[in-house]
């Protein structure tokens, strides 16, 4: 099975004093998956293209397919980016 295609969690993930990376959850309602628990500290990273933290639950398929992902609790602490266009960008699935 190719990761792209599978299922994911994570329930308590910490990054310390890391250099260049940003954190970006990319999941879709077919393949669902959960992380929970996230902090980052103590972050430098530099030009950044879209934002420091992504979440996007529209990626490929989007809400199409039985299994929602879940992102909570995901704290940043002391993360600088020198060049930024935002903080956070999160595209989720449509409201009725």
């Amino acid at each position: 099975m190719d990761l792209k295609d599978a299922h994911w969690g994570m329930r308590v993930v910490w990054t310390v004093r890391i250099r260049e990376r940003t954190l970006r959850f990319m999941s879709n309602a077919r393949r669902g998956g959960f992380a929970e628990n996230v902090f980052m500290r103590n972050v430098e990273i530099g030009q950044v293209k879209e934002a420091v933290l992504t979440i996007d639950f529209m990626y490929e398929t989007g809400p199409n397919g039985p299994y929602k992902p879940v992102v909570r609790n995901v704290n940043l602490e002391n993360v600088r980016s020198t060049n930024s266009p935002r903080v956070m960008g999160i595209a989720s699935f449509p409201t009725n």
